[in-house]
């Protein structure tokens, strides 16, 4: 048997060898020591996912560039008596 260790609590375990129902399905002892623990990191898993993810920067185009340029210039326009 192979040993893994809880994504939870860090408890080591023996894998179960059992073999996998269906594709698809939650195998609670590929990620946790006990049904309680895999209870626990679902719901932190769940946590995570439901969090906001900080936008990356978008690249800036061509047009965002003109876009951008444009109400620089506009600014600079309005500020001038």
């Amino acid at each position: 048997m192979r040993i893994k260790v809880c994504q939870v609590c860090g408890k080591e375990y023996d894998e179960c060898k059992s073999p996998y129902i269906a594709d698809g399905y939650f195998k609670w002892t590929d990620v946790a020591c006990s049904p309680a623990c895999a209870t626990q990191y679902l719901v932190q898993l769940e946590q995570e996912q439901a969090e906001p993810q900080e936008a990356a920067p978008k690249k800036a185009t061509k047009k965002t560039k003109k876009v951008a340029s444009q109400a620089t210039s506009n600014e600079e326009v309005e500020a001038q008596p």
